[in-house]
C-alpha cells in the first residue's frame, strides 16, 4: 500500500517506480480504479467507480475506456456499448430509468442515428 501526499492511494505492486499489476487506485476526490497496470496506467478489463454511484466496467486502455464497456448511472440510467478513446462510439444500448431506449449507433460521445 501506498499513500502520496496528496491522498492518492495505491493498493498493489510497483515495478521500477510505476503501478504495475493488479491493483486498485484511489483518487482523493472519490474515484476508484480496479485492474491491471502497466507502466502505471490501467489497461485490459476493470471498474471505475465514482463518488456519486457511477461506475463503468469493461475495457480500458492507457487510463481511458476503450473498447466494450458497461456505465451505469447514480439513476439506473445504462449504456452498453462501445468506447473509443473515453468516447460513446459504434453500436450500443442506452436505457434510461423512465423507459426510454435508444439501441443504435453513436459517434463521438452522442446519438447517431434513429
Amino acid at each position: 500500500r501506498y499513500v502520496w501526499p496528496d491522498g492518492l492511494i495505491w493498493e498493489g505492486d510497483v515495478c521500477e517506480e510505476k503501478l504495475c499489476g493488479r491493483g486498485m487506485l484511489r483518487y482523493p476526490d472519490g474515484l476508484i480504479t480496479e485492474g491491471e497496470f502497466i507502466d502505471g496506467e490501467i489497461f485490459g478489463q476493470g471498474t471505475l467507480k465514482w463518488p456519486d454511484g457511477s461506475s463503468y466496467s469493461g475495457g480500458l486502455v492507457a487510463n481511458r475506456r476503450h473498447g466494450y464497456g458497461v456505465y451505469k448511472w447514480k439513476d439506473g440510467t445504462i449504456y452498453k456499448g462501445e468506447y473509443v478513446n473515453d468516447l460513446r462510439e459504434g453500436n450500443a444500448g442506452f436505457y434510461r430509468s423512465c423507459g426510454f431506449q435508444y439501441l443504435g449507433s453513436w459517434r463521438e460521445d452522442k446519438m447517431h442515428g434513429e
